[in-house]
């Protein structure tokens, strides 16, 4: 079929006036400030768990100032795997381009460009974005000791790499550019729950500026008040139980007698705490990562006293005081419980 030259080159007037180079990324900045992924997705040609309009639903602020700065025809840069001008003579080639866009993310301001080609069937072929490429979007990723999954923006069940309770490290997330709240789940028993802080992303064409993969270290926990109760009434229960004790060595009590010997013998040991310890219940530091998540330290020592007699009469009963301190670990239990183990 024969096409005549002026209907070829109306259908070439009408493409490049309504089908614009821009047409896709405009499209993209539009799904992008109203937090529709599944369209920026599609139009991105990549799948994240981050990229859909049900993630960023809640808890994620687009980029402010989103602007097209210009376009243009042709390969901007050699390397690429698009059909390049190699002549610099010649008309640049029509069927791919490039498209510059600026924009602001807390008050920063970022650029990125984004390679267009042209659909490849249809007498009026539209535009689409070349086959993804880093600069295009962004990556997130959670470091996390002690917590194995947050909540990014709506998005429950995002793995934390480094936690304590998977060796496995997972891949950084494909994201858009913007701001998205980190969370902790309402699951975790040990620390809580509600947003812990804000994470920037920005494209990686940032890379330039000093930015690479986002990374969120989840590192500003505290234990929530709940445990702490549980493991210092568990502390409590335990030191009285050694006060109890009639034993001069107490296991595995943080104090002991040692006064008697061969020709000394102990009699009979009374135990009374004068002074209990005071303790801190925090998030272990990455020298326990695959234990334990929380620790327990003594801030403030105890002190206890004893009364000894000995089983020679001419002996007579030896009282003193010491000072002693506690610490441990815990963590959830194999039954769900708060669970203290002294150290």
């Amino acid at each position: 079929m024969l096409v005549s030259t002026g209907v070829t080159a109306g259908l070439r007037t009408t493409q490049e006036t309504v089908y614009s180079p821009e047409q896709p990324v405009e499209e993209l900045l539009e799904a992008i400030a109203a937090r529709d992924g599944d369209r920026a997705a599609e139009l991105l040609g990549v799948e994240s768990s981050l990229i859909t309009s049900a993630a960023l639903e809640e808890g994620y602020t687009p980029p402010t100032g989103m602007r097209i700065t210009k376009s243009e025809y042709g390969n901007p840069e050699e390397g690429l795997n698009y059909l390049a001008t190699e002549d610099p003579d010649r008309r640049p080639e029509r069927d791919v381009g490039a498209v510059y866009v600026e924009y602001t993310v807390n008050g920063t301001e970022h650029s990125t460009r984004f390679l267009v080609q042209r659909e490849k069937t249809g007498m009026l072929r539209g535009w689409e974005i070349g086959a993804p490429r880093p600069e295009h979007i962004g990556e997130i990723k959670i470091v996390s000791q002690h917590i194995p999954f947050v909540k990014v923006a709506s998005r429950s069940g995002i793995p934390a790499a480094s936690s304590h309770l998977s060796l496995a490290a997972p891949e950084p997330l494909r994201a858009l550019p913007g701001t998205y709240d980190i969370s902790i789940e309402e699951e975790n028993e040990l620390f809580g729950q509600g947003v812990v802080g804000e994470l920037e992303v920005t494209t990686q064409s940032s890379v330039a500026q000093g930015r690479g993969t986002a990374t969120f270290e989840l590192d500003d926990l505290e234990v929530r008040p709940d445990v702490v109760d549980q493991v210092e009434s568990q502390i409590d229960s335990y030191l009285d139980e050694c006060e109890a004790s009639t034993d001069p060595l107490p296991s595995p009590c943080p104090f002991r007698f040692t006064q008697g010997g061969v020709f000394k013998q102990i009699d009979t040991v009374e135990w009374t705490i004068l002074k209990r310890p005071k303790v801190q219940v925090k998030p272990a530091g990455d020298d326990v990562a695959y234990s334990s998540p929380i620790s327990v330290e003594t801030v403030s020592e105890g002190k206890v006293e004893v009364t000894a007699t000995f089983q020679r009469e001419y002996y007579e009963p030896k009282t003193e005081t010491m000072d002693f301190s506690v610490g441990g670990s815990a963590d959830i239990s194999e039954d769900g419980d708060v669970e203290w183990k002294v150290r």
